[in-house]
């Protein structure tokens, strides 16, 4: 080459489309909007599945906050492929803010389809992905739905019945609905539609066993079931945690074993209720 000639200069738009995902995955997905108006090409790879994938076995996953186009009042939200499920926690609940979907992907919401007249007349909802599908439960008219090959359809009359009980709290972990109701966690036996309790013995948790009506929550923890209650002490509230190791066994029961436990914090009562939520860290 003459010394004088200018080199090539190669754009990344040469690379072959698994290189260009490659790149475009070290990238913070706020920078995507503007990067898809670079050419046909990036809009397309930027919005394919692939990109995604690609983001999450570099360890290049981010945390958003997305706020909601309908106002809501302590509403119901799960996950499920990607999309945001917000239900109820309006007044007046018609087809038009009953459930807002939003696609993470997309970055685009949408409403969902009500199944039925009936489940509007109440603001309170339970919901929770479950089998890859999605679960709804209203508080007021005691029924669950579930959406099956695009269409809902009223779910188990048992699992609508346990995940109803007053105060109770859900989780999923390992696609095994569980459940913490009347003083025991239990767990749904999706073939033989009934609710089985953990075998776990939760006595040498302070405070927990002893009140039937103490609050809790329960949360996955890294494949682990996490369980949190509050116990108050004059003016102060106590937040205790346990985990537990769960353990399926040959005879179709899921054993639990208690690793750890443990007052986590200490909060003034006038602050407001507990949450509990979990999150993978890279």
């Amino acid at each position: 080459m003459n010394d004088l000639e200018e080199p090539r200069v190669k754009s990344i738009l040469m690379l072959p489309n698994d290189l260009v995902l490659n790149c475009l995955a070290r990238v913070s997905r706020f920078e995507y909007p503007s990067l898809s108006l670079v050419s046909k090409r990036f809009h397309s790879l930027i919005a394919s599945t692939e990109l995604y994938q690609t983001r999450t076995l570099l360890g290049r996953t981010e945390s958003c906050i997305y706020v909601m186009r309908v106002a809501r009042v302590l509403p119901s939200a799960c996950t499920l492929d990607g999309k945001i499920y917000i239900t109820g926690g309006c007044e007046n609940i018609d087809s038009n803010n009953w459930m807002e979907v939003f696609d993470t992907k997309s970055k685009t919401w949408e409403f969902l389809q009500i199944p039925s007249e009936e489940i509007c007349k109440g603001s309170k909802y339970r919901s929770i992905s479950y089998q890859g599908t999605l679960y709804v439960r209203s508080e007021e008219k005691k029924v669950t739905y579930k959406v099956h090959k695009g269409k809902w359809r009223e779910a188990d009359i048992c699992m609508n019945k346990r995940w109803g009980c007053s105060g109770s709290s859900y989780c999923v972990i390992e696609d095994v609905f569980y459940c913490y109701c009347d003083r025991k966690i239990c767990w749904y036996d999706l073939k033989e539609r009934i609710w089985k309790p953990l075998k776990c013995c939760l006595e040498g948790l302070p405070r927990l066993a002893c009140d039937i009506n103490r609050f809790c929550l329960l949360a996955d923890h890294g494949g682990r079931l996490a369980i949190l209650w509050q116990e108050y002490v004059c003016e102060t509230k106590i937040i205790w945690c346990a985990e537990i190791a769960l353990e399926r066994r040959q005879n179709l029961e899921i054993w639990g074993k208690i690793e750890w436990h443990g007052n986590v914090l200490s909060i003034p009562t006038r602050l407001g209720g507990v949450h509990a939520l979990t999150s993978t860290v890279w």
